[in-house]
């Protein structure tokens, strides 16, 4: 039986924690699940990972993490890709972000309570976490053609300052109070 899920806090305060494999079984990790794991230094995610949800504060104070970075917002690796999920960008008070084509999750948390003001959401992205750009100063949101976008999950965009989204056809699920 395939695990797919690490629940909240599972690993939370782990010292001995050095690195991380996430196999393609596992779709969530919760909140908290490695934060303030000191030592932790690697987390990788299996090609052709089914990764949708990475729960607020997973890796946070994770101070030794090897963390990719593009145009201003964090990364966590896949073994093919290292932009995989955008997990929070280098500074809150930027106006400008980009995406890696290669996104595939936007986690939960990613822009809550920036300045960012437009952004366009690469086709390769699957997902837009909880609370992703919730108290932000977002206005526009656009979505390359043929996006893969499935789930906008709960509070992805709540009191931000959206003014424009055309919602891809590709969408399924827009979870409670996204907006």
């Amino acid at each position: 039986i395939a695990i797919t899920s690490i629940s909240s806090e599972a690993f939370q305060n782990n010292d001995n924690i050095t690195s991380v494999f996430i196999p393609s079984s596992i779709k969530k990790i919760g909140s908290n699940a490695f934060n303030s794991c000191s030592s932790l230094k690697n987390v990788i995610f299996e090609k052709n990972s089914n990764i949708t949800t990475i729960g607020e504060n997973a890796f946070a104070y994770c101070n030794n993490l090897n963390i990719k970075s593009y145009n201003n917002v964090k990364y966590l690796p896949s073994e093919d890709n290292f932009y995989f999920v955008a997990i929070g960008v280098q500074t809150k008070t930027a106006t400008n972000y980009e995406l890696s084509p290669n996104t595939q999750v936007i986690a939960d948390y990613t822009f809550y309570n920036t300045k960012i003001t437009t952004l366009e959401i690469p086709k390769s992205v699957k997902n837009i976490g909880k609370y992703a750009f919730s108290f932000s100063f977002i206005e526009t949101i656009s979505f390359e053609i043929n996006s893969k976008l499935e789930i906008i999950d709960s509070y992805a965009f709540y009191r931000s300052k959206i003014k424009t989204i055309e919602i891809p056809s590709s969408v399924t699920h827009i979870e409670d109070m996204s907006f």
